[in-house]
This record gives C-alpha cells, sequence and structure tokens, in this order.
C-alpha cells in the first residue's frame, strides 16, 4: 500500500471504491454517484501518477553506476525518462481537472533531477581529485630532485606533464576544472618553495 496526502491507494481499496461505484449507480441516488465517480477518478489518477513515479525512478537509476558524466548527458537522460513517465501518465489518467497530478508528477520529477545533479557534482568532484592524488603521488616523493639547482624546471616539467595526462582522462565529469584549480591553490606553497630554494642556490653561485 502507497500513501499519498494522507489517503491509501493500493488495488484492494481501488476495487470497493469501484464497487461502490457501481452500487450508487444501480441506487440511483446521484450524490452516491457523483462522489464515488469522485472517489474513482482520484483513486486512478493517483495510481497512474504513482506508477509514472516509480518509472521515472527506474529510468533515472539507470545512469546512477555511470555517473559522473557531463551534465549535458544527464539533462538528456533526465528528458527521455520525463518523457516516458509522462505518456505513462496521459495514459492511464483520467480527468485529471486544473492538471492537478500532472502538476504533482513535474514537481517531483525535477526534485529528483535535481537531487541526481547534486550527486553528478559530488562524484565529479571526488573522482577528480582521486585521480589528482594518483598523478600527484610520484612528485611527493621526489623532493630531493627538486630541491636543487634548477629543481623548480623539473618539477615545473614534472606538473606540466600531470596537467596533460589529467586533462587526458575521460569521465571527470563537469567538476575536473574546479578540482584542478583547488589542487594547485592546496601545493601552490610546496612550488614556491622549490622555487625559492632553486633561486637562492642559482645566486650562491653567481
Amino acid at each position: 500500500k502507497k500513501k499519498e496526502r494522507g489517503v491509501k491507494t493500493s488495488g484492494q481499496v481501488f476495487l470497493q471504491v469501484a464497487e461502490l461505484y457501481v452500487q450508487a449507480q444501480r441506487s440511483g441516488n446521484m450524490a452516491c454517484i457523483e462522489g464515488a465517480r469522485k472517489q474513482v477518478v482520484l483513486f486512478a489518477n493517483m495510481q497512474a501518477m504513482d506508477d509514472a513515479k516509480g518509472v521515472y525512478q527506474r529510468e533515472m537509476e539507470t545512469l546512477l553506476n555511470k555517473l559522473p558524466v557531463e551534465y549535458n548527458e544527464l539533462q538528456r537522460h533526465q528528458e527521455e525518462c520525463s518523457k516516458k513517465a509522462m505518456a505513462l501518465f496521459y495514459r492511464r489518467s483520467v480527468l485529471d481537472r486544473n492538471h492537478e497530478h500532472e502538476k504533482e508528477l513535474l514537481n517531483f520529477t525535477m526534485k529528483e533531477f535535481e537531487r541526481m545533479k547534486e550527486t553528478n557534482t559530488e562524484r565529479s568532484y571526488t573522482v577528480s581529485k582521486q585521480r589528482l592524488r594518483v598523478l600527484y603521488k610520484p612528485l611527493k616523493n621526489m623532493n630531493a630532485d627538486f630541491m636543487q639547482l634548477g629543481g623548480y624546471q623539473k618539477y615545473e616539467v614534472a606538473m606540466q606533464k600531470l596537467d596533460e595526462e589529467y586533462r587526458a582522462t575521460e569521465g571527470l565529469g563537469d567538476e575536473k576544472d574546479k578540482a584542478y584549480k583547488d589542487f594547485m591553490e592546496k601545493n601552490k606553497d610546496r612550488a614556491n618553495q622549490i622555487r625559492v630554494v632553486d633561486k637562492a642556490l642559482t645566486q650562491a653561485q653567481q
């Protein structure tokens, strides 16, 4: 059973309401008929909306294991999932006056999309940081090579190679530039230290 706005929706309840509608028709009581009709329409639309939400979620989740992806790919996937969900809702909904349930479904899809975007952004940044750590690890153990005459040039060459390998890495997502900027900011003190030592050694030889 599911709950929507405090009303339980299940196959059993829906059948009970449908039976009530049939009984009301037989009795000829117009008030009962109208009330039962509204309940049948309400439950039909709520069930259509719930089913459409389920389709949207399942389709969106097929991309979860592939994250991070570029935003354009995520947006295209969302549009395809939304079309499938809305198509199902339109086929099964009944007299959705004022598009009440349609609007609720659209609001749901947008919230789910925002959640997926946040997940994609977080994974992109995390994966990018992990890649940078892997590429930078050999350089962390090269102080003896860098803290000497001409060491700063060696460091710049090594960092240029790191940059090229990082840029060539696929599947990092849209946060790769931000992650790289933060990485460079974090390591600027070391770069300055190497530069200062190199400069001091150069001046000492003059």
